[in-house]
């Protein structure tokens, strides 16, 4: 089943304002204390920036199919390890920046992403690729993709909620 535009929009408002609130719980050191978050090498700020990544991606992406262009995201999910690299990539620029930055920019992104989504007709958010590809599908199906998990669509927050949770949770228990 596709997932309408309005549909993505909760899904993204819901999943963002769960991180945020987790986020908002955390005093700067432990924010930005690493190996807390994405299997013991993050910190909790990396995460936020590493959702911001997809959010912007997601937004490039949309820019590229509109214009009728094949995204450079395709690229990186062509290859093997092309995401993980991607994912490395993305929290090693943003680990010198401060806090502060590191959350202006998860809110800023999630803003974009989903005045992006909105600005979207539902002609074209049902629409096929216009480049060749061997993956038929949908302009939402695809940014869907983008801003997903394995099991649902729209929905990369669920994906470190749980994560994002236990450590938050670990804090409050130990003080």
């Amino acid at each position: 089943m596709d997932v309408t535009r309005r549909q993505a929009i909760e899904i993204l408002e819901d999943g963002h304002a769960r991180i945020a609130e987790l986020l908002a719980r955390l005093p700067e050191e432990d924010l930005v204390r690493r190996g807390t978050i994405g299997g013991g090498e993050w910190s909790a700020k990396d995460l936020a920036c590493h959702l911001a990544s997809w959010e912007d991606i997601a937004v490039r992406a949309l820019e590229d199919w509109s214009s009728g262009h094949r995204p450079w995201i395709e690229t990186v999910f062509d290859d093997d390890n092309g995401v993980d690299r991607l994912n490395a990539e993305n929290v090693e620029a943003w680990l010198a920046a401060p806090a502060a930055t590191a959350l202006e920019r998860f809110e800023t992104s999630y803003r974009e992403v989903v005045e992006a989504i909105d600005a979207t007709s539902d002609e074209a958010w049902a629409s096929p690729a216009p480049y060749e590809t061997a993956k038929p599908r949908t302009l939402g199906s695809f940014i869907g993709g983008i801003l997903g998990a394995p099991d649902r669509a729209f929905g990369h927050a669920y994906a470190h909620l749980k994560e994002l949770r236990a450590y938050v949770g670990s804090l409050a228990t130990s003080t």
